[in-house]
């Protein structure tokens, strides 16, 4: 919540956030650097102190939440891949295999087929609303994009309806 409080006029626009991380985007190289001196402004005037070893700038490509991401689009990381591959079987080994399969399989998330009908689930607790659009191929539901949003202190004290009803305008605003 305080990344999204500190950075929340930027989010989406030039940022994303998910928890402590975020990422600094754009088109071009130079649009890119404008965008991030506006973050750099940003974390020296609310204090924020970053992690120098996960701080990484100006790059084509890098593993962003397990996944590799790229100019290609979103790749798994193939070293947590092979982790998962390597776990010892249950007592249960079919469907513990069934799940090894499709946690080690690519794709996770996918680039929506225009063709197919979109899915968006909708989820709210307390204090954020989330969200995630997918797409259904070959009877499987495949992940396009999840999105998540700290609710302000007056959203806090909705009713449960009405946060429910919140997810869902924010998927749709979102997706």
């Amino acid at each position: 919540r305080c990344m999204l409080a500190i950075f929340s006029n930027l989010v989406e626009k030039s940022i994303e956030v998910f928890m402590d991380d975020f990422s600094v985007f754009e088109s071009s190289f130079d649009e890119c650097l404008a965008n991030l001196e506006v973050v750099r402004r940003r974390w020296l005037e609310t204090n924020l102190i970053l992690n120098w070893e996960k701080c990484h700038f100006m790059v084509t490509e890098g593993i962003v939440l397990g996944h590799k991401i790229s100019l290609k689009g979103i790749e798994v990381d193939l070293a947590k891949v092979e982790v998962i591959e390597k776990l010892p079987s249950p007592i249960n080994v079919k469907a513990f295999e069934a799940l090894k399969a499709r946690l080690t399989s690519a794709p996770i998330i996918i680039a929506p087929d225009w063709k197919l009908d979109f899915e968006i689930m909708c989820d709210v607790s307390d204090y954020a609303v989330r969200a995630v659009l997918d797409q259904r191929r070959a009877k499987t539901f495949h992940v396009i994009h999840y999105a998540s949003k700290v609710l302000n202190e007056a959203k806090i004290n909705y009713a449960t309806t009405e946060k429910d009803l919140l997810a869902i305008v924010f998927a749709l605003e979102k997706f």
